[in-house]
């Protein structure tokens, strides 16, 4: 006969504290799943900037206070990322250099679900 209990699954929630309450975002959907699901499933919270993201973006929750500080900077950077042409072009150049954090991440916490609630976007690795 087979003891073994079966897996759980798990949902891995990428966040940053780079404002915006992303971290209240995840915490609400994780204390959702839970109320629906009780403890079928389990849950796991990842600030992906600070624990993955090479730098200088993981000191983007360090900088993060300074620059909602200064209008002209908070402007100029909404509207240098605003848009889903911008947005791709911003990820294409990126890619590269993010390539290898973004395999660790995944690889380090791996799930049978990754819910994001930060503008990020997981290309194939």
């Amino acid at each position: 006969m087979n003891n073994k209990t079966p897996r759980k699954p798990h949902i891995v929630f990428y966040f940053s504290d780079t404002g915006g309450g992303h971290r209240s975002a995840a915490e609400a959907i994780i204390e959702a799943v839970h109320l629906e699901y009780g403890q079928k499933v389990t849950t796991e919270m990842v600030d992906f900037f600070k624990d993955y993201a090479p730098v200088p973006f993981n000191h983007a929750a360090e900088m993060y206070p300074y620059l909602v500080k200064v209008p002209q900077i908070w402007r100029a950077s909404f509207h240098a990322t605003d848009g889903r042409a911008r947005a791709r072009l911003i990820t294409a150049t990126l890619w590269p250099y993010a390539r290898r954090a973004a395999r660790q991440l995944v690889s380090s916490h791996p799930a049978d679900l990754i819910v994001t609630v930060h503008l990020l976007r997981i290309r194939s690795l």
